[in-house]
């Protein structure tokens, strides 16, 4: 049993394995667990301190628990439960044999208006070739060039035996799906940035958002995924900005004893801030 991936959504783990090849879909409830200073404490700290271990499956409950403990009492409070999941479950695990896909997208372009963009696709995704690690083979799909005839673009991928030629734009995506339905691991170059989110929004214009579900693991909202994603991001580097503002603001008003005390403050009014965002749901 070895997992491929694992995501927290709420307080639900949602893990995906492979068993015998097959991907199994599962979901655990998360664990938020903490141990505290106490003297009928079972447990015992790597400083012989005896200690209670708190454990819930909820996150406003553990929050509300790690709050009324006195500082300086609490270990492993810390540990996010995606981790502490992993290690309880799959500690020792072999490594699964992954399936990846690689591909690359291209798209039409428009001589009046440019090259389209991911915010704004108004261009068709004219090719897409895709090479499959657990089959070892390379498919490309594509549609008919403008200039030319359906005869005379079958007749071209004629010559290619691992070359497509769909009927429209819709066909194209349909097999693209078949042909990374099986994958764990989608790659590609600036796929992150371009090919991804373009294919997202294209798949949103001509078909509908149901639709863009076929990227990910669980049938869920790629788009969502990825705000949230942002949305962390976005997070940390407000904390990172409001942090160095405060180092500046000391170093030109304060002396440095008081400056070193708001830094040090700061600092770890941040880090718990980090903690606790990394450990709700995203």
């Amino acid at each position: 049993m070895s997992y491929i991936d694992v995501l927290k959504i709420h307080d639900t783990i949602h893990v995906v394995e492979r068993r015998n090849g097959k991907r199994i879909f599962q979901k655990m409830p998360a664990k938020y667990v903490f141990y505290a200073k106490n003297s009928k404490g079972t447990f015992t700290s790597i400083y012989d301190d005896l200690l209670i271990k708190f454990e819930t499956s909820s996150f406003k409950h553990f929050q509300k628990e790690v709050r009324s403990v006195r500082p300086g009492n609490l270990f492993e409070h810390d540990i996010n439960p995606v981790i502490r999941f992993l290690e309880n479950n799959y500690s020792g695990a072999v490594a699964p044999d992954l399936h990846i896909a690689f591909f690359d997208i291209e798209v039409d372009f428009d001589p009046e208006i440019g090259f389209a963009n991911p915010s704004d696709p108004y261009c068709a995704v004219n090719a897409i070739s895709v090479y499959q690690s657990w089959t070892k083979k390379n498919k490309t799909l594509v549609l008919k060039p403008k200039t030319i005839t359906w005869d005379d673009a079958a007749d071209i991928c004629d010559m290619f035996e691992d070359t497509v030629l769909c009927q429209n734009e819709e066909e194209l995506f349909d097999k693209f799906f078949e042909l990374i339905d099986d994958a764990d691991v989608l790659s590609g170059w600036n796929s992150t940035t371009f090919d991804i989110p373009y294919l997202v929004k294209r798949l949103e214009k001509i078909k509908n958002r149901d639709s863009t579900k076929d990227f990910v693991f669980g049938n869920s909202f790629l788009e969502k995924e990825h705000l949230k994603s942002s949305a962390k991001n976005s997070l940390l580097m407000i904390y990172m900005v409001v942090f160095i503002w405060t180092i500046s603001s000391c170093i030109k008003n304060i002396r440095i004893t008081k400056c070193i005390a708001i830094v040090w403050i700061s600092w770890e009014n941040m880090k718990q801030a980090i903690e606790n965002f990394l450990m709700r749901e995203a």
